[in-house]
């Protein structure tokens, strides 16, 4: 696991280096850390431009926004 973790830090750390305004760290970390996870399950990653994993984590960011972590609806103002 420590070595997947390395691999996807020392993909991360050059976009950050080279962003060094204001970034959106979620949109650096989110598929880091869906990588690490697929790694350990399925034994590969995705590339960070995979159209499948880009999906994946939009459909994982509206359900974020859509409910909160009991399952009922989640209401912002």
């Amino acid at each position: 696991m420590e070595f997947k973790i390395n691999d996807e830090i020392s993909e991360i750390l050059p976009m950050l280096e080279a962003n060094s305004h204001t970034i959106q760290i979620r949109r650096i970390l989110a598929p880091a850390v869906i990588n690490i996870l697929w790694a350990i399950v399925c034994g590969t990653r995705f590339n960070r431009n995979d159209a499948s994993l880009i999906q994946l984590l939009e459909l994982l960011d509206l359900r974020s926004k859509a409910f909160d972590m009991s399952g009922f609806r989640y209401h912002s103002d």
